[in-house]
């Protein structure tokens, strides 16, 4: 299908505290240096992200106040088909692909299939869920991602999980953050009832360093996600930095980069400047308690300058 740029797009949400700001302007540093072909709009209460995003959809409070806002994704965007990714993630290559793969509108994400009896009696009262739904199983996926293609079975998803949220309990689905349920859950009970396809889960698209097992080996700057959960090999290309996973260190350093090469016009050396940044000044923290008093105050001098050299990229 050949499409114009007003067709399709990526779709964040930033709202509240600024460090989702900023996280919001990382995942648009990444999606602008391997998607540079895509448009990208935000739902956000801060104007100001007009400097990284080509559309900034002003936040309706009325529709929620946390995870309910992705609720209504489907009337949030301005393209005809989407590509929804959370601030939280970084972009490590092209997802373009995307649109080709859900052409149709026929899912709104690559889900595995779990027995409701494997989920978390925290989240979810599954013998509620089994009655309301009709059977045992229960879609499972992060919902760091979504596609949504108007007029087509993934918009009707969206629309029977907003009438789901209104009555989520009755489901099943307990409460998640601020009174509200898991968005999960919510998508999931109406893929269920819409009948919606199973799309293999593949480990290329979206993933969480849940259950990580040796390095964590990613580069913004090579475009390279390797690495391995719970045995499997996994190269994705969005990572999600979700909940403490983005007080990582490599959450940090790959934003650094970000930042370096937008400041510097892509330059890879500037990125590799600042990725040496990064690692001294955790050297430093690290090495602190063992400096010699009389020293400490040389150590302040070099951090201040490092803190100011980090500043000015940020703000570039």
């Amino acid at each position: 299908m050949q499409l114009n740029g007003a067709d399709y797009g990526v779709l964040t949400i930033a709202t509240g505290a600024p460090e989702y700001k900023e996280m919001a302007r990382a995942l648009a540093r990444s999606l602008r240096r391997f998607s540079p072909g895509l448009r990208l709009a935000v739902v956000t209460d801060d104007p100001q992200l007009a400097s990284h995003f080509d559309i900034v959809v002003p936040v309706d409070w009325t529709r929620g106040r946390g995870v309910l806002q992705k609720m209504y994704l489907d009337l949030y965007t301005p393209f005809q088909r989407t590509l929804f990714i959370d601030c939280d993630c970084l972009v490590f290559r092209d997802v373009s692909y995307v649109f080709d793969v859900f052409t149709g509108g026929y899912s709104i994400i690559p889900a595995d299939i779990y027995e409701l009896s494997t989920r978390n009696p925290r989240e979810i009262d599954f013998s509620k869920m089994q009655r309301r739904i009709g059977q045992p199983w229960v879609y499972g996926f992060n919902g760091g991602a979504y596609y949504i293609e108007k007029g087509t079975l993934s918009q009707q998803i969206f629309q029977r999980g907003r009438e789901i949220a209104n009555n989520f309990s009755e489901y099943g689905i307990l409460e998640f953050r601020d009174g509200e349920p898991n968005d999960e859950y919510i998508l999931a009970a109406a893929m269920a009832e819409l009948k919606a396809p199973v799309v293999p889960c593949w480990h290329q698209l979206l993933q969480i360093p849940l259950g990580l097992q040796g390095t964590f080996r990613i580069d913004v700057i090579s475009g390279v996600a390797d690495f391995q959960v719970y045995g499997k090999n996994c190269r994705p290309a969005i990572v999600h930095f979700c909940g403490y996973f983005r007080m990582w260190p490599e959450y940090s350093r790959e934003c650094s980069k970000l930042r370096a090469l937008e400041a510097s016009g892509n330059s890879h050396i500037s990125a590799r400047i600042a990725e040496l940044q990064h690692y001294l000044q955790r050297a430093a923290g690290a090495l602190y308690p063992f400096i010699p008093r009389p020293l400490r105050l040389g150590y302040h001098a070099i951090m201040r300058r490092l803190s100011r050299s980090n500043r000015i990229n940020a703000q570039q």
